[in-house]
């Protein structure tokens, strides 16, 4: 064999998390500013209610939306990255054609469900909001995209092509909705919710539509055909769990919103939801991480190198969990200004709502990723009881905290249950894979060797 014709030795750990991450830095961080500057765009375009109305529409189309994906997002990502590292690629082929087969009906029925079922009750009945009624059919639409682009996206991840992952994970869509947004605004002004959710659906359909081709191209068509590798019983055994815990999570993160818009005025839950957007900056560390790390957690626990891992996941929480005290900190001093920064200067009044939401972030990012770790692992059953226990009681003592307390009392019940459940998920890591997630802080020489 010629020099020239030898195979390239394979990229060390250290390179691939490292240029990975330097892929997941950009796509997160273009996705937070075209978060940021659509909430910008849309608190001055839409009047006060309109503003509510459209919280209340996101929150409505985030649920359906995990409802459709089955818990498949994740599911692709531990069995495409296992078969990949033990050497099975046809196996990963056929992961992912179950995956999106399954994918397509559950998408199916959550259309079904939103256009005829509980979505046009929830709108008609308890948020009394015509204009959602009006336009449930996008509303159905864009909860489909949305399914299809997380499943592409962790698709991407399971390959690690972190690079289309944090592309196409929401940047390539929140380019194409500002600059549509923008536009409006421009020549414009003001505009309606309606047309709204069409530039939504528009965008959300074009970033989907060039995911899908990207992901077939690049590494679904050369991957051997293997059927019968992989079963849906054995893939919604894992599934089924996961999704129970997504969205049971999503839950408790949305349904402050729809209890509030069941008792308060629009605007009050445009208030709210401002403060509840910003405050994800909070936990943008950690979310940077945990799109980083699952398919290495998946490959290297699978190998048995659960120390190198531990090492691994409670370095990489240290260094998230400084930035996320720096904006915890100017959030509770500086609240009110940075929300009317960001927003019309009405909105400054959620700072206190702002300030008690982050309190449960930082504990999210000082816990690590602990959830992730128990996904990726095969533990996700204990994971499940955890987030269906904390978050059903988080969601009961918000039903009675709005009619007493308002829109803080629900903040202080959702900060507190989530809290309780980040503290429960790394106890739960600790106990059932051995290994810690809190962080651990590097010294200059341990950073350097980090992912080697």
């Amino acid at each position: 064999m010629t020099e020239a014709s030898e195979p390239r030795p394979a990229p060390s750990l250290k390179r691939r998390m490292l240029g990975g991450g330097a892929w997941v830095l950009f796509g997160k961080t273009l996705t937070v500013l075209c978060t940021l500057a659509n909430e910008a765009l849309l608190t001055r375009m839409l009047d006060g209610d309109g503003y509510g109305t459209y919280v209340i529409a996101f929150s409505l189309v985030s649920v359906a939306a995990v409802t459709a994906q089955l818990g498949l997002h994740q599911t692709a990502v531990r069995f495409i990255a296992e078969s990949l590292g033990l050497a099975r690629p046809g196996r990963a082929r056929e992961t992912l054609r179950l995956v999106y087969r399954c994918a397509v009906v559950g998408a199916g029925v959550v259309f079904v469900l939103m256009i005829a079922g509980p979505g046009a009750l929830l709108v008609k009945r308890l948020w009394d909001a015509p204009e959602l009624a009006a336009s449930i059919g996008a509303l159905a639409v864009w909860a489909v995209l949305i399914s299809f682009q997380v499943i592409t996206s962790e698709s991407f991840r399971g390959f690690k092509d972190l690079r289309f992952a944090a592309l196409f994970g929401g940047a390539v869509t929140g380019v194409l909705n500002v600059s549509l947004l923008a536009a409006i605004f421009f020549f414009r002004g003001h505009t309606t919710i309606v047309v709204v959710l069409q530039v939504i659906v528009v965008a959300a359909a074009v970033s989907l539509g060039i995911g899908l081709l990207v992901l077939y191209r690049l590494h679904v068509r050369e991957l051997p055909v293997e059927r019968g590798s992989m079963t849906a019983r054995e893939l919604f055994d894992t599934a089924a769990p996961l999704w129970t815990i997504v969205m049971v999570n999503n839950m408790l993160a949305h349904a402050d919103r729809w209890i509030l818009g069941a008792f308060l005025t629009k605007s009050e839950v445009g208030i709210y939801g401002a403060a509840a957007r910003l405050v994800l900056l909070v936990s943008q560390p950690l979310i940077l991480i945990n799109l980083l790390v699952p398919p290495y957690i998946a490959e290297l626990y699978a190998r048995g190198e659960r120390r190198r891992l531990e090492r691994i996941l409670r370095q990489t929480a240290a260094l998230a969990g400084i930035p996320a005290i720096v904006v915890l900190a100017a959030f509770i001093f500086f609240g009110g200004p940075i929300l009317g920064t960001f927003y019309p200067d009405s909105y400054a009044a959620g700072a206190t709502i702002l300030s008690i939401l982050s309190i449960a972030k930082v504990a999210n990012v000082l816990t690590g990723s602990s959830g992730v770790t128990m996904a990726m692992t095969g533990h996700q059953h204990i994971l499940m009881r955890i987030a269906v226990v904390g978050s059903g009681l988080s969601i009961v003592t918000c039903y009675f905290a709005v009619q007493r307390w308002g829109a803080t009392g629900v903040a202080v019940v959702v900060s507190t249950g989530s809290t309780l459940i980040f503290l429960s998920q790394w106890l739960a890591t600790r106990k059932y894979t051995g290994m810690w997630t809190h962080p651990s802080m590097p010294s200059l020489e341990q950073i350097r060797q980090l992912f080697r």
